[in-house]
């Protein structure tokens, strides 16, 4: 989603000249040496129904289309209207009709749905449609001037700049115009949090004009830049933890970034020219943005040589991707960050597609004859089974002390078993009655408290015929141990406490980051996440000789002498020199909690960050093992190192997110859940949950996303809990486990009314 304002507006808002904001709407201005046009700036007017089947025209290096939709704007018979095609020009279809829409279309976050603004006489106002151009509806309604609408997170809320009284509103779609926006700051340019925490915006009401944030009901208004010149248009990170904006600090418009608090701002295309359009890739990697640094006059903009330039989020690799000698604008990344949409203005505006490092620039055909294309959009990819789902919690078994985890045996009983930090599993009978006997007490054997204790166990796969569990806890030194034991022969709801029998055991170095989960795979494997070791050894997580800040598999139904365990064959480091050979994966900070998906065989990580990140990996069911998620190197897809971090053979984060919240409580502890497989709500299946331990908040993505890399997650549920996991039961149903209450709460999907 791009968010337009520029300098020009603020200029308009200072001296109420509207009738230069409304003379877009019938005519392309012609910008001034200096002026900062709005991205609203209407290109050319638009025409009738017309579906396209040309091929497009390759103008660099071979190229293929990653696939999708591209929402763009288009003026072939004298009104502007917003017309859609598929990322390789194929099948464009028209969304408005004589609306005289200006220029971007605003995707929602699950590509449900576009708003826009569209011009009526002397008036501007924002709109919504369907993503295929039905039913638009108006939000706003009066003679003033609306513009830069920006989506919440979650699809319900437009936020929007007035252009009558400099104000910045919000107002939610469900209601239109029957309940009034709500006016929450004096500014414009509102830029929304991915996570849906804070809106960025510019005000100049201090004096100078200056980035600020605020909650989403405009509280905690914070201000972020404080200089003499004028910064504006904020566009947050896909993590929301850094914020790039345009600054004249440095006497001409430059791309700049900070982090969310304001701090480390940094400029990043540093040259003497005008810079402007900073759009971040779907990772956060990298920004596009649109430069005049190679034009006859580097200040003057709109006419003349304007390329699209690249440059890593830390300031590093800046690169010309269009190179050439005309007009190329409005950058706009595919999905999944492999490609780039943009404007080329070479007589008539034209749209093309490049590969996101700038080769095989390709023309879509677009519209026939003299149209001006440009302004695109592409389609996000869609989530459809995590929306409009709201979750309750249902109290189902209490009395536990510091309950850590809770799994099921899978012998077809129904029964839950859950771990309690001080070395005890509690057996819960299908209906919730926890019963008064532990299956298993080694206190004596466990050290608690912290990050240590009995902190999970695991179920053999043929439980039912061999009785065979295990257990991951530190030892009174406080050494990690993998156990396994067996069910009494004489009572199914009591383990053999003298069965007894070592598997794994792994010196810590601390009493942090002991990892702690172990779980089967359906590969009959055990796997073991182990976490750095703590106490400032996390370059662990990158030295392949220690078992520390990995994943480990291991196989645990065949044994060579004293040793509980063999390793699989197909292990990706078993001939590795130097290199322990249960390691599965590597760069793991803490992945405190883990699973597979019982479907798929996918395997999703939470890995717990340091200082600002938290993050899910992932794993496809199809790996051939050996992948590096980064920790040391990178924390999400932050680097840690100096001068900066090769990111080539690290796999990113799926999902990342910032301690930061918007309100008292924060994040700090990613807790990994599970993919709702269970068969009670439908409307949860496929949908992978996760939660922060601190902050209580429960997110969801839909898995089938989950391979191409990106993924839409939206919060579910804010709870007071603090849990310190999910759980799944024999079913696929699914529970959270809250330690300081002592209970677990059954998951389930509110009826609608």
């Amino acid at each position: 989603m791009r968010h337009p304002p520029r300098r020009v507006i603020l200029r308009i808002l200072a001296a109420g000249l509207l009738a230069a904001v409304f003379s877009a709407c019938a005519v392309t201005p012609t910008p001034q040496p200096g002026a900062q046009p709005s991205r609203e700036t209407a290109r050319p007017p638009a025409a009738p129904a017309i579906t396209s089947t040309a091929t497009p025209t390759t103008t660099a290096a071979p190229f293929v289309s990653v696939g999708g939709r591209i929402a763009f704007h288009s003026d072939p018979g004298g009104s502007d209207d917003f017309y859609i095609m598929n990322a390789d020009g194929s099948e464009v279809t028209q969304l408005t009709k004589n609306l005289e829409t200006v220029a971007f279309p605003y995707w929602s976050p699950d590509g449900t749905q576009i708003a826009f603004v569209c011009c009526t006489g002397n008036s501007r106002n924002i709109y919504v449609m369907n993503a295929d151009g039905s039913r638009p509806a108006r939000l706003t309604s009066g003679s003033g001037g609306y513009g830069d609408p920006a989506w919440s997170s979650d699809g319900r809320q437009v936020a929007f700049s007035s252009w009558e009284d400099a104000g910045l509103y919000v107002m939610n779609i469900e209601d239109g115009q029957s309940a009034p926006p709500v006016k929450l700051a004096q500014g414009a340019g509102p830029s929304w949090s991915p996570d849906g925490t804070r809106i960025a915006f510019f005000s100049d009401r201090d004096g100078n004009t200056d980035i600020y944030t605020m909650n989403v009901d405009g509280s905690e208004q914070i201000r972020l830049t404080n200089d003499p010149a004028a910064d504006y248009s904020p566009t947050w990170s896909p993590n929301s933890a850094r914020i790039a904006f345009i600054s004249e600090r440095d006497g001409n418009p430059e791309i700049y970034v900070m982090n969310a608090d304001g701090s480390g701002q940094t400029n990043l295309s540093n040259d003497p020219a005008h810079d402007e359009f900073a759009s971040w890739s779907p990772k956060g990697m990298q920004i596009v943005y649109v430069s005049f640094r190679d034009n006859a006059d580097p200040l003057e903009i709109g006419v003349g040589n304007a390329e699209i330039y690249a440059v890593n989020a830390d300031g590093s690799g800046q690169t010309n991707l269009t190179d050439n000698t005309v007009w190329d604008g409005d950058p706009a990344w595919s999905p999944d960050g492999t490609q780039i949409a943009f404007t080329r203005r070479d007589g008539n505006a034209e749209i093309y597609i490049m590969n996101a490092d700038g080769s095989g620039q390709t023309r879509l055909p677009g519209l026939p004859g003299q149209a001006n294309d440009c302004c695109s959009a592409w389609r996000p990819r869609l989530a459809p089974s995590v929306g409009g789902i709201e979750l309750e919690l249902q109290e189902f078994v209490t009395g536990l002390e510091r309950p850590l985890y809770l799994t099921h045996a899978g012998d077809g009983s129904g029964r839950l078993f859950v771990v309690e930090q001080a070395g005890r599993i509690r057996v819960a009978e299908a209906d919730g009655h926890l019963r008064d006997q532990p299956f298993l007490d080694i206190r004596d054997h466990v050290s608690s408290g912290g990050e240590r204790g009995l902190l999970s166990a695991a179920f053999h796969p043929d439980y039912e015929t061999n009785g065979f569990f295990y257990v991951n806890y530190t030892d009174l030194n406080g050494d990690t141990v993998i156990e396994r034991y067996s069910v009494s022969k004489s009572d199914p709801h009591q383990a053999d406490l003298e069965s007894g029998q070592l598997i794994l055991f792994i010196e810590q170095p601390a009493a942090n980051h002991n990892g702690g989960l172990i779980l089967f795979g359906q590969d009959g494997y055990l796997y073991i996440g182990m976490g750095d070791g703590g106490g400032g050894n996390s370059q662990n997580g990158q030295r392949q000789d220690t078992l520390l800040g990995k994943m480990l598999r291991i196989d645990v139904n065949q044994t060579m002498g004293d040793q509980g365990y063999l390793i699989p064959r197909d292990n990706p480091f078993v001939n590795a020199p130097d290199t322990r050979p249960e390691i599965w994966a590597s760069g793991l900070r803490n992945p405190w909690r883990f699973s597979f998906d019982r479907m798929s065989g996918d395997l999703y990580i939470g890995d717990v960050g340091s200082g600002t990140y938290e993050e899910i990996s992932f794993q496809p069911a199809n790996s051939k093992g050996g992948e590096n998620y980064g920790w040391s190197l990178m924390e999400g897809t932050a680097c840690r190192q100096e001068p900066g971090c090769d990111v080539a053979g690290l796999i990113l984060p799926l999902v990342e997110y910032n301690h930061r919240a918007s309100d008292s409580t924060r994040n700090c502890v990613v807790v990994g859940g599970y993919v709702y497989r269970g068969s009670r709500y439908p409307m949860l299946q496929g949908s992978y949950l996760f939660g922060d331990y601190c902050s209580g908040r429960i997110w969801a993505f839909a898995a089938a996303e989950a391979a191409t890399g990106q993924v839409a997650y939206r919060e579910l549920l804010d709870t007071d809990l603090r849990f310190a996991s999910f759980g799944e039961d024999e079913a696929g149903e699914l529970y959270v486990v809250d330690i300081g209450g002592g209970g677990v709460y059954h998951i389930t999907v509110q009826e609608p009314d």
